[in-house]
């Protein structure tokens, strides 16, 4: 049975995690991407996950960006189904259409995979809040889409 845009709509929260492939990475395999946002309830905004976290260190030093952008996140099986550290990078959105997203859905091209912790959520909005990286719309949109998890 096929999922409608509007349940998959409903049934997102912040902090979700997403597991599916973006031909925008430099990677065929899929990734975790972290629901930071959406907009006009069309457009989500996601912070994408890496376990490189030699290659994302080294991203952020090379931008000159606040090292509390990159944002680790450790495994936790009672919530999530990470196998390994993950680190988020604050300073670089991705966005989706909630079609494209219902798309791969339907096609069995994404799943769910699980939460972040209250702590970890609030050094994401912390580190998106110290970030240069995102635009002031993009910024706006995730500060407010993850406003219960600052502190």
């Amino acid at each position: 049975m096929a999922v409608s845009e509007i349940d998959f709509l409903n049934s997102l929260t912040p902090g979700d995690l997403l597991y599916f492939k973006d031909g925008r990475l430099n990677s065929p395999e899929p990734h975790f991407f972290l629901l930071a946002g959406i907009k006009n309830k069309s457009i989500t905004l996601f912070l994408v996950g890496t376990s490189k976290f030699d290659n994302a260190q080294k991203r952020i030093e090379y931008r000159k960006q606040d090292s509390s952008t990159l944002v680790r996140i450790k495994p936790d099986s009672s919530i999530n189904e990470l196998s390994t550290d993950t680190y988020i990078d604050c300073n670089n959105c991705f966005d989706r259409t909630l079609s494209d997203l219902t798309n791969l859905v339907n096609n069995n091209d994404l799943r769910v995979r699980g939460t972040l912790k209250f702590s970890d959520l609030n050094q994401i909005y912390n580190g998106v809040n110290n970030s240069n990286g995102l635009t002031p719309e993009e910024k706006e949109t995730i500060l407010e889409f993850l406003k219960d998890y600052s502190e």
